[in-house]
């Protein structure tokens, strides 16, 4: 069964892959600090984990517009 899990800074790297992209060290602190780390931010990111594959599957990512919440 997957499961969403809070990344860790090094669990980023996953989504580097995924989108087949090079991220500085200082924007990968700053995306984690707005989306992972701030809980009051009105951003949410997880990743979607497997347990029978023991990797990462796809991700989460939620953030608040006025009254609305929308999947990105």
């Amino acid at each position: 069964m997957a499961k969403l899990i809070r990344p860790t800074r090094e669990e980023l790297e996953y989504r580097t892959r995924l989108y087949k992209e090079e991220q500085t060290d200082s924007e990968r602190d700053a995306f984690y600090r707005q989306w992972v780390e701030t809980e009051d931010s009105g951003k949410l990111y997880r990743l979607l984990y497997c347990g029978a594959c023991e990797d990462f599957v796809g991700e989460c990512g939620i953030a608040a517009n006025g009254e609305r919440h929308e999947a990105l």
